[in-house]
C-alpha cells in the first residue's frame, strides 16, 4: 500500500484487561488494580470487529481544573495525534473503498495507466512547466488564492486572502483600471469559455486586489512520482488509493468512484446517515431556539437567524449532487469524450491530463451558467476529493463520506456529541456572520450587543499569550475571533443536547461533588467524556511556542490553547469537573452570542483581558511541563482505548 505506518489491528493489540472483559460492549467499562486503572471508550463487541484502534492515555497526576490540556495529551504516543487520528479513519474508509473500486474499469484510468508505464509522471518540474499567468492556472486549476466565477451574468474574481477593508468594484472588463484583475480575468476566459459566450462581460472584483508577490500552485501529491507499474504488485490498488484523495484528479474521479460506490453500498448505510442527519437538524433547532429566547435580539433579528439556518442545505456523505444519477453520467461522458484523443506518451503527460480534466471541469461551469455537481468546491477552480476526512461550511453543511464513516459503529454519546455534534454546531456558527458582514443578517450584525460580542471574542483570544521560552507573545486582535466564537458557541450547545440526551429534567441531576473519587472507581461519565473527546483532538506534542509560530496566521486558535479556550468560557465545564475559582480552568467572564432571558436579564460589554500573566496558557501549559513529566511518573495513570471513536474538528 502507498500509506505507511498502518495502524495495527484488532487482532494485534495487547489490552490491559482481566480475562473477566471477554467481550467490550458499547459503554465504557473499569477494570481497577492497585496500581493502575484503565477505563475502555466502547463502540463495539471485539469478536466481530474489525477495527482499527488508537490508543490514548490521560494523566491523572495533573488536575482537569488545572491544566486540562496536558490532562488528556501529555501522555499521547503519538506527536501529531489528531492528525494520526484523522490518516487512521482515512485510511480506514480507503481500505473499505479499495476493495470496490480496484478492479474498476474506466478509459480515464487506462490511461493514466499507460502515462506511468511510459514515465510520464516523474519530472519534478512539471507541475509549474508551462503556468505564464494567474489566469491561465485558473482555468487549469492549479491556484487556490484566487477564484473566477463566471455566467451569462458576469464574472465574479475572488481574492480568498483579503486582509479586509475592500469593498466591490463592479465594471465592464474592457473598463476595469486594475491590471492584475483585468489581465487574470481576460487569460482565464481566454480558456475556460471555449465558446466565447462572454463577450466583454461585468467583472466585479474587490477593490484592493493585488498580484501575489509568488505562485502556490494546487500540486498533486508526490506519491504519483514514485508510482511503478507491474503486473506483480499493487500498482492498481496504490494508483487507485492516491486518486481517492486527489484534487487535481478530483473533477473527474469523484464522478466515477461516487457512481460505483453508491452502487455498491460502499457508504454509510442510509439508516445511519439519516440518523446523523436529524443530529444535525437537532443542532439546528437547538440554536434556532437559542436565538429565539435570547435578550439581546430584536423580532428581525431573530427572523434572519431562524431564515438563515432554516434553508441550510445538509451533505451528509458524498454532495448531494453525486446523487443525480443522470447528471453524473452526463458529465462522465462529457469528460471521456473530450480526452478520448489524449496523447499518453511524452514528459509531464500526467500533469497534462490532470490540467485537462480541470480545464474540462471549468469549461462546463461557465457553460451551464455557474451550475456544477459538487458544491463543495463553489467558489473554486479545482476541485477536492470528497473522499478526504473532512467537514466544512460554505453557506451548505458537507459532512464527508470517510468523516462520518467512524459512526457505522455504536459510539459512546459522550464521545460523539464532543465531537461530531461540536463540529456540526461549529459549522453552523460559521453560517452567523460573527466577522464578515452578510447582507442577509443585517439586523442581526447590526444589534449593538452582537458587536459587542464580537469584540469580547476578539479580545479574549487575543489574551491567549504564550509565555514559553521567550517574550511574550500575543495573537492579534480580531485574527481568531471567528474560529474561537464558532468553538465556544458551538460547545455550548452541543453540551446542552448531551445533556438532554442523558437527563430529561436536568434540574433533578446531581451534580459530581468529588471527581478525584469518581475517577479512582470508574472513571468519567458522558458530560466529562465530551470533554475529553473534545481536547484529544487537540493533542499535540509540541511547545506552546511552536504551536504559536505555526499558527500565528492561521485563524484558528492554536492546539495547545483551542479547548482550554473553550471550556474557560463555559460554566458547564466548571459543572462537569466541579472545578474552584482558585483553579485555571474555572470559567471566566463569558462572551456570549445569544445570553438568555433566564440567564442574562441585562447585557453587559465584557473584556476579556482579565486574567493576569500567569493565568496565560503558555505558563500554565508549557513552563512546567518537565516538572509535571516527572510526577507523572509516579502517580496512577489512565488508558484509554478508542476503538474507531473520535473525529478530527477542521474547522
Amino acid at each position: 500500500m502507498v500509506a505507511p505506518n498502518r495502524p495495527v489491528e484488532i487482532g494485534r493489540v495487547s489490552f490491559r484487561l482481566s480475562s473477566r472483559f471477554p467481550l467490550i460492549y458499547a459503554r465504557e467499562a473499569a477494570i481497577m488494580t492497585p496500581s493502575w486503572l484503565s477505563i475502555v471508550l466502547v463502540f463495539i463487541s471485539l469478536p466481530n470487529a474489525e477495527a482499527t484502534f488508537e490508543s490514548h492515555e490521560l494523566d491523572f497526576s495533573i488536575e482537569p481544573c488545572d491544566e486540562f490540556h496536558l490532562h488528556v495529551c501529555q501522555k499521547t504516543d503519538k506527536k501529531d495525534f489528531p492528525f494520526d487520528l484523522r490518516a487512521t479513519f482515512e485510511y480506514k474508509f480507503a481500505d473499505e473503498v479499495l476493495m470496490i473500486i480496484e478492479h474498476m474499469q474506466d478509459p480515464i484510468l487506462d490511461l493514466i495507466v499507460k502515462i506511468v508505464k511510459n514515465g510520464g509522471h516523474k519530472d519534478d518540474a512539471c507541475a509549474q512547466k508551462g503556468l505564464n499567468s494567474i489566469g491561465q492556472g485558473l482555468a487549469y486549476g492549479k491556484f487556490d488564492a484566487y477564484a473566477i466565477e463566471c455566467s451569462s451574468n458576469g464574472c465574479m474574481f475572488y481574492d480568498k486572502d483579503s486582509k479586509g477593508g475592500s469593498y466591490p468594484v463592479k465594471k465592464p472588463l474592457s473598463d476595469v483600471s486594475n491590471d492584475f484583475v483585468k489581465e487574470t480575468v481576460t487569460a482565464f476566459l481566454k480558456y475556460a469559455d471555449k465558446s466565447r459566450r462572454l463577450i466583454n462581460p461585468m467583472v466585479t472584483y474587490p477593490s484592493n486586489v493585488a498580484a501575489p508577490k509568488k505562485w502556490n500552485t494546487v500540486d498533486m501529491s508526490s506519491k504519483f512520482k514514485k508510482l511503478t507499474h507491474d503486473n506483480k504488485g499493487n500498482f492498481k490498488r496504490d494508483l487507485h488509493e492516491l486518486l481517492l484523495m486527489s484534487h487535481p484528479f478530483g473533477p473527474y474521479f469523484n464522478l466515477v468512484y461516487s457512481r460505483l460506490l453508491i452502487e455498491k453500498g460502499g457508504y454509510l448505510p442510509e439508516a445511519k446517515k439519516e440518523e446523523l442527519s436529524r443530529l444535525f437538524y437537532e443542532v439546528v433547532e437547538a440554536i434556532k431556539e437559542k436565538a429565539n429566547n435570547s435578550a439581546i435580539l430584536s423580532t428581525e433579528a431573530k427572523q434572519e437567524v431562524f431564515n438563515r439556518l432554516h434553508g441550510v442545505p445538509l451533505n451528509m456523505g458524498v454532495p448531494n449532487g453525486f446523487l443525480n444519477r443522470s447528471k453524473v453520467e452526463r458529465h462522465i461522458r462529457h469528460y471521456q469524450k473530450h480526452l478520448k484523443n489524449f496523447d499518453p506518451k511524452g514528459n509531464c503527460r500526467l500533469e497534462a491530463l490532470a490540467r485537462e480534466i480541470n480545464l474540462i471541469r471549468n469549461r462546463m461551469i461557465v457553460e451551464e451558467n455557474g451550475d456544477r455537481i459538487n458544491y463543495l468546491s463553489h467558489l473554486q477552480n479545482f476541485e477536492q476529493s470528497i473522499h478526504e476526512h473532512n467537514a466544512y461550511f460554505n453557506g451548505q453543511a458537507f459532512l464527508l463520506p470517510a468523516y462520518i464513516h467512524p459512526f457505522k459503529w455504536p459510539m459512546s454519546l459522550g464521545l460523539k456529541y464532543g465531537t461530531l455534534v461540536q463540529t456540526m454546531a461549529h459549522e453552523l456558527f460559521h453560517g452567523l456572520g460573527l466577522t464578515k458582514d452578510k447582507a442577509n443578517l443585517r439586523a442581526l450584525q447590526g444589534t449593538q450587543a452582537y458587536k459587542d460580542t464580537r469584540i469580547c471574542y476578539g479580545e479574549y483570544y487575543a489574551s491567549l499569550c504564550t509565555l514559553d521560552k521567550g517574550p511574550i507573545k500575543c495573537p492579534r486582535e480580531q485574527q481568531k475571533d471567528d474560529e474561537g466564537f464558532a468553538d465556544v458557541e458551538g460547545t455550548r450547545i452541543a453540551y446542552d443536547l448531551l445533556k438532554k440526551k442523558l437527563h430529561p429534567v436536568p434540574k433533578q441531576r446531581r451534580g459530581l461533588m468529588n471527581v478525584a473519587k469518581v475517577q479512582s472507581q470508574a472513571g468519567y461519565n458522558e458530560l466529562q467524556w465530551f470533554f475529553v473527546a473534545m481536547g484529544m483532538m487537540h493533542c499535540r506534542l509540541k511547545t506552546d511556542r511552536e504551536m504559536y509560530d505555526e499558527y500565528e496566521d492561521d485563524p484558528h486558535p492554536r492546539p495547545t490553547i483551542r479547548t482550554i479556550a473553550t471550556i474557560m468560557q463555559m460554566r458547564e465545564f466548571t459543572e462537569a469537573f466541579s472545578c474552584k475559582k482558585n483553579q485555571n480552568m474555572h470559567h471566566e467572564k463569558l462572551c456570549e452570542v445569544f445570553p438568555q432571558w433566564t440567564d442574562k436579564p441585562k447585557y453587559e460589554r465584557k473584556t476579556a483581558k482579565f486574567r493576569p500573566l500567569d493565568r496565560m496558557s503558555g505558563k500554565s501549559s508549557v513552563v512546567t511541563i518537565r516538572e509535571l513529566n516527572k510526577a507523572a511518573g509516579k502517580n496512577s495513570m489512565l488508558s484509554v482505548i478508542g476503538v474507531v471513536g473520535g473525529l478530527l474538528p477542521l474547522l
